[in-house]
């Protein structure tokens, strides 16, 4: 027993100190993972704070883009409409000159016969488009009708070729146009 009792002893001193280094290992293992963690964690927020600048400096560039677009699809409606009432002045304005006079009172129904001295046409009714006039078949048009449908189809010439400036203009933003 004598020494049985230094041995319990001694396994009881053993334990302690095997006890105390593997408390003391976890300890510097805990402050180790501390420390790194608190080194990923400023890594971290450093690259979460590039991002958020880049991505601010994204957004700010995507809403200018936007202000600058919304600016010139108002420039250019602007613009459209301006040149159509501009249009619509000038058309206006013109409108007793853009005539067209036959040299003869009486346009007959028929074919365009080409006669010397003659002025005579012939007109089909196309439905509702009113291209022949009051909507009778073979029925001639007189001077007044072709009159309204030059000065109709000019000012919609006009307003299409106004409607295609601003929707280029549009489009110049966007994509690149090819005229």
């Amino acid at each position: 027993m004598k020494y049985g009792s230094k041995m319990l002893v001694g396994l009881v001193v053993s334990l302690f100190l095997i006890g105390v280094y593997i408390y003391h290992r976890n300890q510097i293992l805990d402050e180790g993972k501390a420390i790194e963690r608190a080194d990923w964690l400023e890594k971290e927020a450093k690259e979460r704070s590039a991002l958020e600048k880049e991505l601010s400096a994204a957004i700010s560039r995507v809403a200018k883009q936007n202000e600058d677009n919304d600016i010139n699809t108002i420039k250019v409606q602007n613009e459209k409409d301006a040149e159509i009432d501009r249009l619509r002045n000038v058309l206006a304005d013109n409108a007793k000159r853009v005539r067209i006079i036959a040299k003869q009172e009486n346009c007959a129904a028929g074919t365009l016969r080409g006669q010397a001295g003659s002025a005579e046409f012939a007109s089909e009714s196309t439905g509702e488009s009113g291209v022949g006039g009051t909507g009778a078949s073979n029925q001639s048009l007189n001077e007044s009708q072709i009159n309204k449908l030059t000065y109709g189809l000019w000012i919609e010439r006009e307003e299409l070729k106004v409607h295609l400036k601003a929707c280029t203009q549009k489009l110049k933003t966007l994509v690149t146009v090819a005229e």
